[in-house]
């Protein structure tokens, strides 16, 4: 399926919620990154137990 065999009334909808997705996962993914970031900074190493 092209853009050519789509109605050309619903092209700039349908380019706007493919937009706005492709902003909202990259969105999400942004603020994953930065708290694995984050926790493993803040994270404390384990104390190691003596053989």
């Amino acid at each position: 399926m092209s853009a050519a065999s789509l109605p050309s009334s619903l092209l700039p909808a349908m380019r706007t919620i493919l937009h706005s997705g492709l902003h909202l996962i990259m969105t999400v993914g942004l603020i994953l990154v930065v708290l694995a970031v984050v926790v493993n900074i803040t994270r404390k190493a384990p104390i190691k137990q003596p053989r």
